[in-house]
């Protein structure tokens, strides 16, 4: 088992910022450095940042949060779109329904510059 910490702050002092943390004590080391390379650049498999999109969403529900929007950035946050699809169908919407809902939560854009651009 991994432990998280959420922690939190403001960014540009006006937009409320929350994060996982794996730096605790209680984690082997191999886990310590995860979310780090989750938030920044990183030459890890997309597949261990893939595993904490649907941790995101279930910590910010467990503090109370229910964001009318999430801001995804980058290819490998769409997998934040299969919990929120896990959320709708577990409420009992159908499937179109459910992903309709999912469709009106996002919002993506990518500020990654290509080529030096």
């Amino acid at each position: 088992m991994i432990r998280c910490a959420c922690r939190h702050g403001r960014y540009r002092w006006r937009i409320k910022l929350y994060l996982l943390d794996t730096d605790l004590p209680e984690n082997d080391q191999k886990y310590r450095e995860l979310t780090a390379h989750v938030y920044g650049a990183t030459t890890r498999p997309a597949s261990r940042r893939r595993s904490f999109w649907d941790r995101g969403v279930r910590m910010l529900r467990a503090i109370g949060l229910k964001p009318a929007t999430f801001h995804m950035n980058e290819g490998h946050s769409a997998f934040l779109t299969l919990e929120l699809l896990r959320e709708q169908l577990a409420s009992g919407k159908a499937v179109e329904e459910a992903g309709n809902s999912c469709g009106t939560m996002c919002l993506h854009d990518t500020y990654t510059r290509a080529g030096g651009a």
